[in-house]
């Protein structure tokens, strides 16, 4: 079903999240009632993805950066990243040594602490060419954010993932919310029939894109693991 179709990922929460916020929006609820159904829907997320450390810290940020905005304070993002990490550590200290929460703590790092500084490079004056360089900026700092973790636990160093992220992001996005709109839609039979083909079709176009780009075995270089 679509609960299986949907990788575990922090990525999944924050489009459940901004379309959490985009249907809140017109509605006449304050900023504490709107607080409290988006973290009843990402708790409900959390719990059927299973607890997932990076399920976990995608709902901990968003409710923690929802309630600065309901208590008018200044969030500091890294405080609040650390926030987050400690409040997972304390229920489970192993977290530490696995591969997600390394994983998931380090892009967001890399996002938080050099995306700034790469995105202060260049300064595009066409509103579109500035948006394909924060976008590029943002992948750039995820993937430097992770390549310790990922060179550690995978023995990966990505070569076309600073290039492709951001189409891959793109798809992937439009994909995930036919998805939630698709399950939104389920006692709409003609809606879920039309959603659901869509939903397929981009899927189908994702796996062949991802394979296509796989075969000849130049979107990665594979370093030797000793034994």
């Amino acid at each position: 079903g679509i609960a299986h179709i949907l990788s575990v990922s922090g990525y999944h929460v924050g489009i459940l999240s901004m379309m959490l916020a985009l249907l809140l929006k017109p509605t006449q609820q304050g900023r504490r009632a709107q607080l409290m159904l988006r973290g009843g829907v990402l708790l409900a997320y959390c719990l059927l993805a299973g607890g997932q450390a990076p399920v976990i810290r995608a709902a901990l940020l968003s409710v923690l950066w929802e309630m600065g905005r309901v208590r008018h304070r200044q969030t500091v993002q890294l405080h609040t990243l650390c926030f987050a990490a400690a409040i997972q550590l304390i229920f489970s200290p192993p977290l530490l040594l696995s591969a997600s929460f390394q994983l998931t703590y380090g892009a967001m790092l890399g996002l938080l602490l050099l995306r700034p500084r790469i995105s202060g490079l260049l300064h595009p004056e066409q509103p579109l060419l500035k948006w394909l360089w924060e976008a590029l900026a943002a992948s750039i700092s995820a993937q430097l954010g992770i390549l310790p973790a990922q060179l550690y636990w995978f023995g990966e160093l990505p070569l076309l993932s600073l290039v492709l992220n951001l189409f891959i992001t793109t798809l992937t996005t439009g994909v995930m919310a036919l998805y939630w709109l698709t399950f939104a839609c389920l006692q709409l039979p003609v809606v879920r029939e039309a959603l659901g083909l869509a939903a397929s079709g981009a899927t189908r176009l994702l796996l062949a894109g991802v394979r296509a780009l796989d075969s000849p075995g130049i979107s990665s270089l594979w370093l030797p693991r000793p034994d």
